[in-house]
């Protein structure tokens, strides 16, 4: 039987944990990475370390830089059949309006999991170079600032919709 685990959380130190969920650097030595990829990067940048670098480094001094949820995944599927309902389930969350990217870890081969990280700025579909992304939005002139911060994926009610669209997959 597959057992259910979500965690949500928030967190300013995005480097690192990029580093571990991605399990490259001081994590090489852990031999449960199974796949890492990446969505919806604004044009201008290369990868999605320089994106979660350029918001350390432009956005406000006390953000909260990325979201995560931890998602346990069923350990009597394969890691392809994980990983499609995954991505699936990503893009109904996510779809084109947000930067996010995921790792998917399975330890002794008997605890698949997800790490998926994201960014509440939504995309508007105005390019920005990377010092702009991750300013203050302008309401008036958004072009002019950076992307606006979702406040809704911070709530209760938008989390407890998220088991709703896991059972539509």
């Amino acid at each position: 039987m597959a057992i259910y685990y979500f965690k949500a959380k928030c967190g300013k130190k995005v480097l690192s944990h990029l580093e571990y969920i991605e399990r490259v650097d001081k994590y090489k030595y852990k031999n449960d990475f199974v796949k890492s990829k990446a969505f919806n990067l604004p044009e201008d940048f290369e990868n999605i370390k320089d994106f979660w670098e350029s918001a350390v480094r432009y956005e406000r001094k006390n953000a909260n830089i990325y979201r995560e949820y931890e998602i346990a995944l069923p350990r009597e599927f394969s890691n392809e059949k994980n990983i499609e309902i995954l991505e699936r389930f990503l893009e109904k969350i996510f779809g084109k309006d947000y930067v996010y990217n995921y790792a998917v870890h399975n330890p002794k081969g008997e605890q698949p999991h997800a790490h998926v990280m994201f960014c509440d700025r939504k995309l508007d579909g105005i390019e920005r170079k990377k010092e702009k992304f991750f300013k203050r939005y302008n309401s008036e002139k958004p072009e002019l600032g950076g992307a606006k911060k979702d406040e809704g994926l911070k709530k209760k009610k938008f989390l407890k919709c998220l088991e709703k669209v896991g059972k539509n997959i």
